[in-house]
C-alpha cells in the first residue's frame, strides 16, 4: 500500500481527491503552473512609483 502511494506521488498522480467544491472564492493556480522557474517576468519598478511609496511610508510613520 505504501509503495502504491509513493509510486502515485512519483508519477504526479492525484492521491487525495478534492472534496471542496470550486466556487468564486476558490483560486485557480493554472496560469502559474507549467512554467520554467527562471522564466523572464516584468521585475522593474519605476523611480516615480518608489518615490510615491516612500512619501506614503513617511507620512504614515510620522503619524504614529
Amino acid at each position: 500500500m505504501v509503495n502504491l502511494y509513493r509510486d502515485a506521488l512519483d508519477a504526479g498522480e492525484c492521491v487525495v481527491k478534492e472534496w471542496r467544491p470550486m466556487n468564486m472564492h476558490s483560486f485557480t493556480w493554472s496560469p502559474y503552473l507549467n512554467h520554467e522557474w527562471d522564466e523572464a517576468y516584468p521585475n522593474k519598478v519605476e523611480m516615480k512609483r518608489l518615490q510615491e511609496l516612500a512619501k506614503t511610508y513617511q507620512h504614515r510613520a510620522g503619524s504614529h
